[in-house]
């Protein structure tokens, strides 16, 4: 026994020594059988981050601050924001990646009565194309009120690629 082991010895009970060694063993045991799945399960994270990050707004919520596009000055709603977000990537099948995206308008009242609408917010390409489109069900909002409507949509990553902007329609009902 060398002199460092013969202190460590002395310093602590043999109890204590046997425990030590024992968890470590156990530890790298434990290590040993999840080094695999750990691995593959932290580069499949990583790789689901760097897939949200490449597409439109890095994974961040993309917020907009615009009105109506309304020539009529009498129309009953405001939009007093809207926006959207890549929200997560997961693998569907092998090779095959499908993006869940959200998106969120906050509209109010500016009128006596209830309104009642539907929603639907478009994703656009670079050239104002439509890649895809999300629709909500009829909503109706009280006199006065404020609104947040929100929805989860799942699409294809390749589809989702080449976004770049959002628009909405409202309907009237």
């Amino acid at each position: 026994m060398n002199a460092l082991a013969s202190k460590v010895y002395r310093q602590y009970s043999p109890r204590f020594l046997r425990f030590l060694i024992f968890f470590i063993l156990g530890m790298m045991i434990i290590g040993g059988a999840l080094v695999r799945p750990l691995q593959a399960g932290v580069w499949d994270d990583l790789k689901e981050w760097y897939l949200v990050y490449s597409l439109a707004g890095g994974g961040q919520y993309v917020s907009y601050q615009r009105d109506v596009d309304s020539k009529d000055p009498s129309f009953p709603l405001e939009v007093l924001s809207d926006g959207y977000k890549m929200v997560r990537v997961y693998q569907d099948t092998p090779g095959g990646y499908k993006v869940e995206w959200a998106w969120r308008m906050t509209i109010k009242s500016k009128v006596n009565r209830e309104v009642r609408f539907t929603l639907e917010y478009k994703l656009l390409d670079k050239d104002l194309f439509l890649v895809t489109s999300s629709l909500a069900p009829v909503a109706a909002i009280a006199p006065g009120q404020t609104v947040t409507v929100e929805k989860a949509v799942i699409m294809p990553y390749e589809k989702a690629r080449p976004v770049e902007s959002s628009n909405w329609y409202i309907q009237l009902k």
